[in-house]
């Protein structure tokens, strides 16, 4: 499978989808790992707010603050994209301070089934339902396989994020797919990981899975520590 990062001032088109990843070269050291990756996403309950996430490195599952701006958004009905040029002309002053020449755009998210190679930065694979006294921290990525519910592929990720709105302040947030960018679910106070509330409870997950997240056998679900800053998703194999 091979996809093509872009930088965003040559883009053809003049909107982007929600699910669209934004790379930035060089990110402030001191806030952010380089190279960072934001990701455009919509929270089901809010239909006429977009929002930028982080998706890559140890900020992974935090939003910035402010969300997309009203006068980006190409709002024909549903919200769902934004307008390229604005993006483009405005970014630094309204998004992040970085280089907005180098800044490259890849929609669609990542690749649902990705591989990369392990770094330090990166936990190992391990499995959802073999993790009773594990904790899941914000911004892991749980790779849930055999995903039997319309409108999804059968290999879907699901990001942990912060979301204030949730009962437990988490939510589960599909980073590839056709689904891409969208919050699938919020995720309740019991989930969390006893004595903290800064974690979620694998043991909770892998009991309530089908029911709390989603239609997948909860023996093939898999968790990783997170996208390590720079993941090559131009050339993978699914």
């Amino acid at each position: 499978m091979s996809r093509r990062w872009r930088r965003l001032k040559n883009w053809p088109g003049d909107r982007l989808p929600i699910g669209t990843i934004f790379r930035l070269p060089m990110a402030d050291y001191q806030s952010h790992e380089s190279p960072l990756d934001l990701m455009l996403v919509k929270h089901l309950k809010y239909e006429h707010e977009l929002w930028w996430m982080v998706v890559s490195g140890y900020k992974a599952g935090l939003t910035l603050l402010g969300g997309v701006p009203s006068g980006w958004i190409a709002d024909d009905g549903p919200v769902k994209f934004i307008w390229t040029r604005v993006a483009y002309k405005e970014w630094r002053r309204r998004v992040y301070p970085s280089p907005r020449d180098e800044l490259r755009v890849n929609v669609g998210g990542y690749p649902p089934g990705m591989i990369w190679p392990t770094t330090r930065n990166v936990l190992l694979w391990h499995r959802l339902d073999r993790s009773a006294d594990a904790r899941i921290d914000r911004g892991s990525v749980l790779r849930a396989r055999n995903c039997a519910v319309v409108g999804f592929e059968p290999t879907v990720d699901l990001m942990l994020m912060e979301n204030n709105d949730s009962p437990s302040r988490y939510s589960l947030l599909v980073t590839t797919g056709r689904r891409v960018g969208h919050v699938l679910c919020d995720l309740p106070q019991e989930a969390l990981f006893p004595g903290l509330t800064y974690a979620m409870s694998a043991h909770w997950l892998a009991r309530h899975w089908r029911q709390a997240v989603i239609d997948s056998p909860p023996e093939a679900v898999r968790v990783i520590g997170g996208y390590p800053p720079g993941v090559r998703i131009d050339r993978v194999k699914p």
